[in-house]
């Protein structure tokens, strides 16, 4: 699995009536494909753990590319600098609790 072809899977999973209806959640439509988040986790879990995967999905700042690579991250090869850098870019709360309690709170301490 490619960054290309997670970003492929996710634009065609995606449509504006969802995107829309996430208003009423106060996630911010901006970056957003609309993908709901069971299709998104369904799918990550087909994908299996890929870290390095996650790692090149994060930056396109899509709403749904980091949903989706906060589900297939190695909490093991998670480090206080990652989580530093990532909670950096939360910019709604669907973004934070999904890292928060999908990845960071299975990450080994430090």
């Amino acid at each position: 699995m490619t960054r290309d072809d997670a970003l492929d899977w996710l634009r065609a999973h995606g449509s504006e009536a969802h995107r829309a209806s996430l208003a009423k959640f106060n996630i911010p439509d901006r970056n957003m494909l609309g993908v709901p988040m069971g299709q998104m986790k369904s799918q990550a879990k087909k994908w299996g753990k890929n870290h390095m995967l996650a790692l090149e999905l994060w930056p396109t700042e899509l709403y749904e590319a980091r949903i989706v690579a906060a589900h297939i991250a190695d909490p093991k090869q998670v480090d206080g600098q990652l989580m530093d850098a990532g909670t950096e870019d939360f910019d709604n709360w669907a973004i934070c609790d999904t890292c928060c309690l999908t990845l960071f709170c299975k990450a080994p301490p430090r």
